[in-house]
């Protein structure tokens, strides 16, 4: 893990990250997940954000990010392809991206 002025960047395996720190109304601070593949287990701390790259199956497992997600609470940030994709799972909402495209989430832009 690296730790960078209260920020955290956690490999999780493969194309997983976590990256956490300070700046959301939870205790724990905001926790951003990308790409969630092949997790072991249910993730501790639930995803404010999860950023999906794109739709190959080893970045956009729907199986995996049930695993991060909470429904009050995580806000996804991916492509329409992907969108389409996660439809089932249940999350406070989907904002779907283009290239060069700029979202704000909870104060993460």
């Amino acid at each position: 893990m690296l730790e960078y002025k209260g920020v955290r960047i956690a490999w999780l395996g493969h194309d997983t990250f976590k990256i956490s720190g300070s700046g959301s109304s939870s205790s724990s601070g905001i926790a951003i997940y990308i790409d969630p593949y092949k997790l072991r287990k249910e993730a501790r701390d639930r995803a404010d954000i999860l950023l999906i790259s794109h739709e190959h199956f080893d970045h956009l497992s729907v199986e995996d990010a049930k695993k991060v997600v909470a429904a009050d609470r995580t806000t996804v940030v991916t492509t329409k392809s992907c969108a389409d994709g996660m439809r089932g799972v249940k999350v406070k909402e989907i904002k779907v991206v283009k290239p060069w495209d700029k979202v704000d989430v909870q104060g993460v832009a």
